[in-house]
């Protein structure tokens, strides 16, 4: 359960195999897996593999033109993201 609601689906298999690991990556991927539900959320979508892999591309594309020095001193975000996608698929 993340938040108020529980997760559900291909997000809910992910934050079910990461939320009790005690690696640092693990709670990255939750963090972000959480982010990507809230902003699907908010755009009244389903948070279908599509939309989450969506939301997620849009999120690297934004990271990569942003000129914020938290996104380009933090590369792992990226890998984050991407490992996030190749679960998707």
């Amino acid at each position: 359960m993340m938040g108020d609601a529980p997760v559900e689906g291909i997000a809910g298999e992910i934050y079910a195999k990461h939320r009790n690991s005690t690696q640092p990556e693990s709670h990255q991927v939750c963090a972000i897996l959480g982010a990507v539900l809230e902003v699907v959320q908010a755009e009244g979508l389903q948070p279908t593999p599509t939309t989450l892999f969506a939301a997620l591309m849009s999120s690297l594309e934004k990271s990569e033109t942003q000129a914020s020095a938290q996104v380009r001193h933090q590369p792992q975000c990226h890998t984050h993201r991407a490992t996030y996608c190749s679960r998707l698929l």
